[in-house]
């Protein structure tokens, strides 16, 4: 029987499935973040779920992208807290400088049941 003499596999590089792009961590290749992936995952989809839901994303892009999660939940967590702090912020600012137009399309939206605030 023959022994293996040199580790022939390689460890993961998270920097293969993953990019900073403008503060944002990004799925190489993608416009998709990865708090996509992990808001999928948290509410209970399974990988291949995942991958159809996020436009045939790759099932190893996903599986890699959920173990980082896994290892660094706590940082990951804020950084989703962080987005959607600023998501919400964002919203606030945009509110506050409505024009008429707008809101007059608001109105019409609501109208046919159609507007989601």
């Amino acid at each position: 029987m023959a022994k293996i003499t040199t580790w022939a596999i390689e460890p993961l590089a998270i920097s293969d499935y993953l990019m900073v792009e403008d503060g944002l961590l990004r799925i190489r290749g993608r416009r998709i973040g990865i708090e996509d992936v992990i808001r999928y995952f948290d509410e209970g989809f399974s990988p291949e779920e995942i991958s159809r839901a996020l436009s045939g994303l790759d099932l190893e892009v996903v599986y890699a992208l959920i173990a980082y999660y896994l290892h660094h939940r706590a940082a990951l967590d804020d950084y989703i807290a962080n987005l959607e702090s600023e998501a919400a912020q964002s919203r606030a600012q945009w509110a506050q400088r409505r024009t008429p137009p707008s809101l007059k399309v608001e109105s019409i939206l609501r109208e046919r049941g159609i507007y989601r605030s």
